[in-house]
């Protein structure tokens, strides 16, 4: 359990190089069995809080989170937040209700690189899941000789499927994005792997 509605002893502020406010402190807003992101003064860059320690190999992450209600903004300004996971690119979140903007800057895409299958976004205010299943690269004498692959289920609809990277990290910590929006997250967690498939 990465949080469980009021824990957050292993959660930490992760600065953008450009912030004045330098502080490691996390700042977000616990309540209601959630957290909420609460950007700290002198923070004027999107920023970040997660874990302190390396907890994701493989295995299947679960995460759920919902955008401000109160819709302001459009496109990547509306209820923006996303998912980094050490090895992967950013699982993008955002409020993608009747929000046009770029394929792979939608929620459930990795951000910049691919688009997600189908948009299966809830409305916004509304709490929504992203199950992701995680096999990490198979490395041999420091060399990749089998990908790593990653798929996304958002709202219990595949939007990514056994997607291939490169990366020999062989585990990672959990970042969450702040992206100055009221964004709320519960209910995280990690299942390792039982036993490697290969």
């Amino acid at each position: 359990m990465l949080f469980d509605g009021k824990d957050v002893s292993d959660w930490v502020r992760f600065p953008n190089p450009k912030d004045t406010n330098r502080s490691p402190e996390f700042a977000w807003k616990v309540e209601n069995g959630h957290m909420e992101v609460v950007t700290p003064p002198g923070a004027r860059q999107a920023a970040m809080s997660g874990t302190k320690s390396s907890v994701i190999t493989s295995g299947h992450f679960h995460i759920e989170w919902a955008t401000p209600a109160e819709v302001k903004g459009e496109g990547q300004g509306r209820g923006n937040s996303g998912v980094f996971i050490d090895g992967f690119p950013e699982l993008q979140m955002l409020d993608s209700f009747n929000n046009e903007t770029y394929p792979d800057g939608q929620a459930g895409a990795f951000y910049k690189h691919f688009p997600p299958l189908v948009n299966a976004s809830r409305g916004p205010g509304l709490w929504q899941t992203y199950d992701v299943y995680i096999q990490r690269a198979k490395v041999v004498d420091g060399k990749v000789v089998e990908p790593a692959t990653i798929t996304v289920y958002h709202n219990n609809v595949l939007v990514q499927d056994k997607l291939k990277f490169s990366d020999p990290a062989q585990s990672g910590t959990l970042r969450l994005q702040d992206h100055l929006n009221p964004m709320r997250f519960r209910n995280i967690w990690f299942a390792p792997a039982k036993s490697d498939p290969k």
